[in-house]
């Protein structure tokens, strides 16, 4: 198992419908031996309606589940 340092690995961002949906597959990740990289929430610094959740996996890939609000 490689380390996670942060700036290894790749990034994939799986888009969600809703933040509801999103995160059954974020928890599904984690129990697969992932790690939290980023806990559920907005994303201000993307955008107002980014919503997003993180999670590396033992390899160091990072992965994001990202839906945008209809709210703002």
């Amino acid at each position: 198992m490689m380390p996670i340092d942060g700036d290894s690995g790749s990034h994939v961002a799986v888009r969600a419908p809703t933040r509801k949906r999103s995160m059954p597959s974020m928890r599904l990740r984690w129990r697969a031996g992932g790690q939290s990289d980023g806990t559920p929430g907005r994303r201000p610094e993307y955008s107002p309606v980014y919503y997003a959740a993180f999670i590396r996996d033992p390899d160091g890939n990072r992965i994001e589940a990202v839906t945008f609000l209809k709210d703002g």
